[in-house]
């Protein structure tokens, strides 16, 4: 059996998270910083059922199991039951409710919401990586709004943090994203079709950008009509252009993401190539507060146990076949940390501050295997880490005061 850990997901109602919100009767406070009942015109709280928020849905590829829920409540004494706070969750296509007689997430209606506790008892059979929480505040008394200030979900994840960072995150980000351009130049024999794989192998094409006949348009004025590219075969069909002419293609490519701890990066495959050269954790300080889920029926949860804060350094040498290729890999890579200022960790599904801190220093002259390369160094911000599993809590659920009086904690 694999070993998980316990990692949380928590969903707060600060003002980013509006964006990414929907909301039906109900607002987000952006001074208090929690979720309410939206004010009538005429200064009243509506009594209308089934109003709501719903947050993003989530999806932590590391997720194994949902296995806590729990709500921090602005209303634990719900107003002498003049309020009250429901929830359902939604899998990224339908809201689902726990069906008591069902004893399974079933299509929720208007109507269908959950407790809480309801929730807490059955997140374990939740059964989809994806999640996402749906609100319900109501109350009978206009003068009165229920709010919830935060809603906390655990799960078990086998996920290894520094790894998630950059092996499964950055590199992917990476590969998926960076896309440099580079010109290729044919003659023409009269040919309608153009085989990019072979002329240009070093590269991995993802795409055609535009076609030029050079010999009669040399200053690129007017593309080349007509043409299409099929990205499986690596074929460009043009129409047919006079012999000896000089056809220039301009494409886009994927460079390789690769990571290694050798010296000698000439001993790369493939390039193009950026290559990840070393991992270091740096400015690590102590998360000092401890989160927690806990259920509140049976006063039995986790909290994640101290953790650390710091940013991921990660140098990365760029190595092309030419120094042309290495000055546009290099300024699509300078392209891409500015215009992405923060970067999602896929393993946790959260966005964490990203930017490159170095500047571009190439070496203009080919090493002995005829290669040139450059080095920059993004750093992620504020990475989170929990050297060990969360420890089992137990909650409070009564307490008696020195004159006897017994209180039930919600």
């Amino acid at each position: 059996m694999p070993t998980y850990r316990k990692w949380m997901k928590s969903f707060t109602f600060e003002d980013p998270a509006r964006r990414t919100m929907q909301f039906a009767g109900v607002t987000l406070h952006t001074d208090r910083q929690r979720l309410e009942l939206s004010k009538l015109a005429n200064g009243y709280f509506p009594t209308t059922p089934d109003l709501y928020a719903r947050t993003r849905v989530t999806t932590p590829t590391a997720c194994r199991k949902w296995s806590g829920f729990f709500a921090e409540l602005g209303t634990p004494r719900n107003l002498n039951g003049a309020t009250d706070v429901r929830f359902r969750l939604n899998d990224g296509t339908i809201d689902r409710y726990w069906n008591t007689g069902a004893n399974a997430w079933v299509a929720a209606s208007s109507n269908n919401w959950n407790t809480e506790q309801e929730i807490a008892d059955h997140i374990g059979a939740w059964p989809t990586q994806s999640l996402g929480v749906v609100v319900n505040l109501s109350t009978t008394n206009p003068l009165l709004t229920p709010y919830v200030n935060e809603v906390r979900l655990m799960y078990d994840t086998d996920v290894v943090e520094l790894e998630d960072y950059v092996v499964r995150s950055l590199v992917d980000v990476l590969r998926d994203q960076l896309r440099p351009i580079s010109i290729m130049a044919v003659n023409s024999t009269g040919q309608t079709q153009i085989d990019l794989n072979a002329l240009q192998a070093p590269y991995d094409i993802v795409d055609v950008d535009v076609v030029y006949n050079n010999t009669i348009d040399s200053v690129h004025m007017a593309p080349l009509t007509g043409w299409s590219y099929d990205a499986p075969s690596k074929l460009l069909s043009i129409p047919a252009q006079p012999n000896g002419h000089r056809i220039e293609v301009r494409f886009t490519w994927r460079p390789y993401v690769v990571l290694t701890q050798s010296q000698d990066y000439t001993e790369i495959a493939k390039i193009p190539a950026v290559v990840i050269t070393d991992v270091q954790v740096i400015n690590q300080r102590f998360i000092r507060n401890r989160p927690y889920v806990i259920n509140k029926g049976t006063g039995q949860g986790h909290a994640l146990t101290e953790g650390l804060q710091g940013d991921i350094a990660v140098p990365m040498t760029l190595i092309a076949p030419s120094s042309r290729d290495l000055h546009v890999m290099g300024r699509e890579a300078q392209r891409f940390f500015a215009n992405n200022n923060v970067f999602r960790v896929r393993a946790q599904d959260e966005l964490y501050p990203i930017y490159c801190d170095t500047d571009f220093a190439s070496n203009s002259i080919a090493s002995q295997k005829e290669t040139f390369s450059a080095r920059l160094q993004a750093r992620i911000l504020n990475a989170v880490f929990y050297p060990e599993d969360a420890r089992p809590i137990t909650g409070v659920l009564r307490m008696t005061v020195t004159d006897g009086l017994t209180i039930d904690v919600p």
